[in-house]
Formats: C-alpha cells, sequence, structure tokens
C-alpha cells in the first residue's frame, strides 16, 4: 500500500481486483488505482475510486462484457462511485492519441453508465489517468504501473490538463 492511501479504499480496491480476475484472469495484465486516491485528496462518501484496468490486446467480447459488468456491479466503499477505463496492453504500453479503449465504466448513484468503444473512438481524459497512472498508480494486480504503461510527452499532457481546467471553469 502507498503511504496516504486510505486502508478502506485500497481493500475496496483489492476486492474489486479479486472480483476482476474471477471473470478474466487469463486476460488481465494490470489493475491500478488512480486519482484521489493516489493524489491524496480523496474523500470519504463524497470522491469515487478510479480505476484503470489493462486487458490482454486478444481479449474476447465476452471477456470485456464480464469485466463491465464486474466494474458496474462493485460497491467501491468508501467511495461513492467507481469510474473506471479498460485499456488494451497496447494502447496502455504506446498511449497516443486518439486515445482508444476497450468500455468505460460508471456506477456513481448520480451518472450509471457503461460506454464501450468504438473502432477509431478514444477518450482523450486517458492522458491524464495515464499520466497519474505511470506515476503514483497503486497496482492492485500485474505489471508495475510504470512498466505497463508507457510515457506521454510533456507537451500533451500540458494540453490537456489546460483543456481539463477550461472545462473546469466554464462548467463545474
Amino acid at each position: 500500500m502507498k503511504p496516504g492511501i486510505d486502508p478502506r479504499t485500497m481493500a475496496s480496491a483489492s476486492r474489486l481486483r479479486d472480483d476482476l480476475l474471477k471473470v478474466a484472469d487469463r486476460e488481465i495484465v494490470g489493475v491500478y488505482v488512480h486519482g484521489s486516491a493516489v493524489l491524496g485528496d480523496f474523500i470519504a462518501g463524497a470522491s469515487d475510486l478510479d480505476v484503470l484496468v489493462v486487458m490482454d490486446d486478444n481479449i474476447e467480447r465476452g471477456s470485456i462484457t464480464a469485466v463491465a459488468r464486474t466494474l458496474a456491479a462493485c460497491d467501491p466503499e468508501p467511495a461513492i462511485g467507481v469510474e473506471a477505463s479498460v485499456v488494451t496492453r497496447s494502447a496502455a504500453k504506446t498511449p497516443r492519441a486518439p486515445w482508444p479503449f476497450l468500455v468505460h465504466v460508471t456506477n456513481h448513484p448520480d451518472d450509471r453508465k457503461v460506454v464501450y468503444g468504438v473502432d477509431g473512438e478514444g477518450d482523450p481524459d486517458l492522458v491524464l489517468h495515464y499520466s497519474v497512472v505511470r506515476r503514483r498508480g497503486w497496482t492492485a494486480v500485474g505489471t508495475p504501473a510504470a512498466d505497463g504503461v508507457g510515457e506521454i510527452d510533456r507537451a500533451t499532457i500540458v494540453a490537456h490538463l489546460a483543456a481539463e481546467l477550461r472545462w473546469a471553469a466554464g462548467n463545474a
């Protein structure tokens, strides 16, 4: 466990890891906790649990669906919900636009959704997720975060961070 991470949050992440391994053990490359849980500003009952799940490149659709269902059904207490991105090993190892993903799952009580990635479609939010995972992420299982997630150049990170701040200033 990383210093400063709430032990209840890590216990919840560990239960989620175990549940994911039950449905896709052979295809999981790594499960990583990122976001407020590792950055030091997690608030029990208000923050979500941010998770990046890295899967084998040859993952079958049935396994993706099973992982999505497991993420959607999890109770990440003391977090208010889980926000998870599921990506392939290649996408994580060599991160670049269009930032492809297999599925995103959110089970926050006010914003439940499962969004499957489509060929050519990506999620620019992955830039910052990858960056936090690589530098501060907690590896729940699998390849260490710094080995499983590739480097993103500083200019790309700064551009995406600036876009996030502009969005927050206008919408939050």
